[in-house]
């Protein structure tokens, strides 16, 4: 029996059966058993009793003991992400967008803003989206800062075994993600190709800088079910987090610019030495195996970009 009440206006709430006392009541009760919760307020009072039958009902069961418990505390996780991540690119946003007024108010013809997009090569199905800020204190090199945001898409379930039970991976950790903060240096060529009126301009561009990088979850969650017959119902959660997380990394991107007017057209290639798999590569399962991810290589990407000079 699990007691809920309120003392003006403090609530407290007490589960009278630890997790595994739980799962053996279940077990034990016999056929046509009900489970009591009580609910009441003392001002107004106002009280309420529900008996839930068939206690064999495992889903009517979890739903008013420990399923509610596990997964109350997955989405609690999953917010307090959220909150941190939209807190991370605001702040980013706004040193972008300092630096970018701080520059154009000296001299605006050296500061351009560029939005690039594109997928990698290698790392399964990832896609690439990149805002950045560039400012040229000469002709042929400047500096800037750029905020890549990345993530795996179409990834396939990956399921263990967990106590006996088939445990799926959560689908909000089935891709992995990543936000990495890209300070650089550009090398640009004397143009090679220009109008009369120098409106078109063409030029090749080299920009190697660091990748400091933080991945949007560093453990894996697991769902696991128990299956009776074809229907499945979920009996609790279990999380697994993953040591030697790296972060620092450099990269090197190529690409030919287009210049018409004060708007720029890009395409590029993109390698680094980025570990893609570095946030699950030291996680270790319930059965003491590790969580299987491909080995180590240069991460390869390709872009195309649009861009505008202040």
């Amino acid at each position: 029996m699990c007691e809920v009440w309120d003392e003006n206006p403090r609530v407290r709430y007490r589960e009278a059966l630890s997790e595994k006392e739980s799962l053996l009541f279940r077990k034990k009760q016999p056929k046509g058993c009900f489970f009591v919760c009580k609910v009441w307020d003392e001002n107004p009072r106002v009280r309420y009793r529900e008996e839930l039958s068939e206690c064999n009902s495992l889903q009517r069961y979890l739903e008013v003991g420990i399923f509610y418990k596990f997964a109350t505390e997955n989405i609690e996780v999953n917010l307090i992400k959220n909150v941190c991540m939209r807190k991370c690119l605001g702040i980013v946003s706004l040193i972008i967008i300092a630096c970018c007024s701080s520059v154009s108010a000296n001299n605006r013809e050296d500061c351009s803003v560029k939005l690039a997009g594109g997928i990698y090569l290698n790392n399964e199905q990832a896609w690439i989206l990149e805002p950045s800020v560039n400012w040229s204190f000469h002709k042929y090199f400047g500096a800037g800062l750029g905020v890549e945001l990345t993530r795996q898409y179409n990834q396939p379930i990956r399921f263990t075994t967990i106590d006996g039970y088939q445990a799926d991976l959560t689908d909000t950790d089935l891709n992995i993600g990543w936000i990495i903060l890209k300070p650089h240096i550009t090398v640009k060529s004397p143009d090679i190709w220009r109008s009369s009126e120098s409106e078109l301009r063409l030029w090749v561009e080299a920009e190697p800088g660091l990748s400091l990088a933080c991945p949007f979850c560093n453990s894996l969650t697991y769902e696991i079910k128990e299956f009776q017959g074809n229907v499945s119902h979920t009996v609790d959660y279990r999380k697994f987090k993953n040591k030697g997380l790296k972060w620092f990394y450099w990269y090197a991107r190529i690409g030919v610019n287009f210049a018409i007017n004060r708007y720029i057209l890009g395409t590029g290639y993109c390698i680094s030495n980025l570990d893609y798999y570095s946030c699950r590569r030291n996680v270790s399962l319930a059965n003491g195996d590790k969580f299987s991810v491909p080995k180590k290589e240069l991460s390869q990407s390709i872009y195309l970009s649009i861009g505008y000079t202040f």
